[in-house]
């Protein structure tokens, strides 16, 4: 996908792009066949008035072609729709085809050499040149091909009519203006879509937010519907952030906590899908609400489970590395039946998760700063987690099996519930993980 070099630091503004291009090239082809269909028939019509009535077969059946190419084409187009990839090239043959159609046409107009038609044929070809690269302008691809017919049909004319080079150098010239007019405007319509993706993806999972950039007719309200899912609920605290916000200047401590959360959500994508959890911050604070699809409840947990070990290890050692200090978190995980999806008042709608699931992984979060103290020579994390998640922690294949700890909780809400811990021990290190 062409983007500008200011947008290709952050590989999202490509894949928005992709997926946007992927999504709606059908509708923009459709669209194409019918709006081509109604101009050749159009100019048809005129030209019946405006033509002497020996010129008028050729001008007509040139336009009569076209009108039913865009009808095959369209036909194409709907029954390629159930095989997707095959639906994505017609597509495509359907956005070129309708404009290039007709700049092949009027070239032919041209070499018909009608002297009295001229200014017509030639105004007629710049709005063609100009308007179908400002209708594909979002699809790099079918817009270049559509610049590179445009091109040899001016090259053709340019060698074959030596008389109207000057109308032929003007051709070039405007043609020359638009790619970089568009240009411009895929530039500014794709870093536009990153900034709405970007104010989305605060509120909402990623892929949904993803969903509501490249589907612009999708509703806020219907796109992440609440309903009530499988859901496994991870916070995580630093502790001694206050001494931390004391000892540094603000804008070390802003970068340090960037730092921190870019690590976390680079692990975080590699390892769980996009469509399968949400993720929150403020300040110290981590929550991330990870949700599954019927029957996909164990695969959710194998992958949570792979995040966390990732988010006890490589994490924390190089955030320690980083801040040249002890840094120490823990981490509370709980799972269960919660409601999750976009609620809240109509002008603040976000993504939440309402149920006792939250509230008991907060809970074993400050119970795991409680469990610290009988281990306080390991700075690294430790993990509390309700007893549902023990066998997936268990098999894990990288969780070290010394690390854990069957206890009963004593906090408030989770008083005398059993649960298990994992930290990984102070022999023990990061192994890479596929």
């Amino acid at each position: 996908m062409v983007i500008d070099r200011h947008l290709q630091s952050d590989p999202t503004v490509a894949l928005l792009a992709r997926e946007w291009v992927k999504r709606n090239r059908p509708r923009f082809a459709r669209d194409a066949c019918k709006i081509s269909a109604g101009i050749n028939l159009f100019s048809i019509g005129v030209e019946a008035l405006i033509l002497a009535p020996d010129h008028l077969p050729s001008y007509a059946l040139a336009h009569a072609v076209l009108a039913l190419v865009a009808g095959a084409s369209w036909l194409a187009l709907r029954f390629s729709r159930p095989h997707r990839r095959l639906e994505q090239k017609v597509a495509s043959w359907c956005l070129v085809s309708p404009a290039a159609g007709l700049l092949v046409a009027y070239a032919f107009f041209f070499l018909l050499r009608h002297e009295a038609y001229l200014v017509t044929i030639a105004t007629s070809y710049a709005a063609v040149g100009f308007f179908g690269s400002l209708y594909l302008h979002r699809f790099w691809r079918e817009q270049y091909l559509h610049g590179l017919v445009n091109v040899a049909c001016l090259c053709l004319l340019f060698v074959v009519l030596s008389e109207q080079r000057i109308v032929v150098s003007a051709l070039f010239s405007l043609q020359f203006l638009t790619v970089v007019t568009m240009h411009l405007f895929r530039r500014e319509f794709f870093g536009s879509a990153y900034e709405r993706f970007k104010g989305y993806q605060a509120l909402l999972p990623l892929s949904v937010a993803t969903n509501l950039v490249v589907a612009p007719e999708e509703a806020l309200d219907h796109a992440f519907a609440p309903a009530p899912r499988y859901t496994i609920c991870l916070c995580s605290d630093w502790r001694n952030f206050q001494g931390l916000a004391a000892a540094w200047d603000p804008e070390k401590l802003s970068h340090a906590i960037a730092a921190y959360y870019d690590l976390v959500c680079e692990r975080l994508a590699r390892h769980v899908p996009d469509d399968c959890y949400y993720f929150d911050w403020t300040a110290d604070e981590l929550f991330i609400v990870f949700f599954a699809e019927p029957g996909k409840e164990e695969e959710l947990r194998d992958a949570v489970m792979t995040f966390v070990y990732e988010l006890s290890t490589l994490v924390h050692e190089r955030a320690t590395e980083w801040f040249g200090t002890a840094f120490r978190y823990d981490v509370g995980l709980a799972a269960g039946e919660a409601l999750v999806g976009i609620v809240g008042p109509k002008l603040r709608r976000k993504t939440t998760v309402i149920g006792r699931v939250p509230g008991v992984a907060k809970r074993f979060e400050s119970e795991a700063k409680r469990l610290r103290s009988t281990c306080s020579q390991n700075d690294r994390p430790l993990v509390v987690m309700d007893t549902s998640l023990a066998p997936a922690a268990e098999r894990s294949a990288y969780l070290d099996p010394s690390g854990f700890r069957r206890t009963v909780a004593v906090g408030k809400d989770v008083e005398n519930q059993d649960c298990v811990t994992w930290q990984t021990p102070l022999t023990g290190g990061y192994r890479s993980v596929a």
